[in-house]
């Protein structure tokens, strides 16, 4: 009987060296994630303002979003020089809504119409 009760503690001991182990290597992998995730390289901004918004963080999601609204209206005039203020401005409604709805932020669309003349 003695040598069945050393056998299971051995047995536990073993056990919960594995599971210290699997504990470190979790921990490295969500370093990992969280690093990826806030990296100046990722361009993957709507995971950005989800995860600021799930951590609290609702000014830092709108400002987030407004910087990326405000580049991406740039590069969509760059792209396209000839594209009426109108198609812009639906342009980055259609592409952001759900992360405007999420921060229950509008556009203003009537900065985008055409001059009267």
């Amino acid at each position: 009987m003695e040598g069945f009760t050393q056998f299971i503690i051995i047995i536990g001991a073993i056990l919960e060296i594995i599971v210290l182990i699997c504990f470190f290597i979790l921990c490295s992998n969500v370093s990992k994630i969280k690093k990826s995730l806030f990296s100046d390289t990722n361009t993957n901004y709507g995971r950005k303002i989800m995860c600021l918004l799930s951590l609290n963080e609702k000014d830092k999601a709108k400002d987030l979003l407004i910087k990326n609204i405000k580049t991406d209206i740039d590069a969509y005039i760059e792209t396209y020089p000839s594209a009426s203020k109108k198609k812009v401005a639906t342009y980055i409604e259609k592409l952001y809504k759900p992360y405007l709805e999420a921060l229950d932020m509008k556009i203003d669309l009537s900065i985008f119409d055409e001059p009267k003349q």
